[in-house]
C-alpha cells in the first residue's frame, strides 16, 4: 500500500538556516526519505537533514517516489546574544 510521508527538512548555517516541508508517496520510509533529501538537494541546493517525519496511509494508487508537494524553504536567523 502506498503511503504519503511528510518530511520536515532543515539546512543550518552559522547565522540561521532554512526549513522545508516535502510530501513523498512511497511504500517504505527509508526510500521516501532518500527521495525527499535528493529532491531538496537538487531543487534547492546544499545539504539538508530530516528533523520531522510523519506517515499517512492511503488506498490511492500513486506512483512510488512521486514528490507530491513542497512548501518553503522558510529562512530564519539566529540572534547571537
Amino acid at each position: 500500500m502506498t503511503r504519503i510521508y511528510t518530511f520536515g527538512l532543515e539546512q543550518e548555517t552559522a547565522t540561521g538556516g532554512a526549513y522545508l516541508v516535502l510530501q513523498v508517496a512511497h511504500r517504505d520510509q527509508p526510500r521516501a526519505a532518500r527521495v525527499a533529501l535528493a529532491n531538496a538537494a537538487k531543487e534547492r541546493g546544499g545539504s539538508w537533514k530530516i528533523v520531522h517525519k510523519a506517515c499517512r496511509r492511503t488506498g490511492v494508487a500513486i506512483p512510488q517516489g512521486e514528490v507530491l508537494g513542497a512548501t518553503g524553504p522558510f529562512e530564519y536567523t539566529l540572534d547571537g546574544e
